[in-house]
């Protein structure tokens, strides 16, 4: 999967997102466990990398070729930890 230069940048070479791979993330996209048309045309990706408790959020260009961004998404779990108590 290709990256754009945000992704290179804000991601792979920003050492606030150590744990955070062009693998791991393109894992995530294949095997998402919630996906998300944004209002912007991106698609937002949801899952969990093996050995961690948040889910990681994927961000990947409208036609679905690129990697954009990718963070642990708090609210995500904590999203996911209500529906499966509620």
């Amino acid at each position: 999967m290709e990256v754009t230069e945000y992704f290179r940048h804000n991601v792979l070479e920003n050492r606030e997102r150590t744990g955070i791979t062009q693998e791991t993330c393109e894992r995530i996209v294949e095997d998402a466990e919630y996906v998300e048309r944004q209002p912007n045309g991106r698609f937002a990706f949801w899952g969990r990398p093996s050995g961690k408790d948040l889910y990681l959020r994927v961000i990947v260009t409208g036609d679905r070729r690129a990697l954009h961004n990718a963070f642990f998404d708090t609210g995500f779990t904590r999203k996911r930890r209500r529906e499966h108590e509620g």
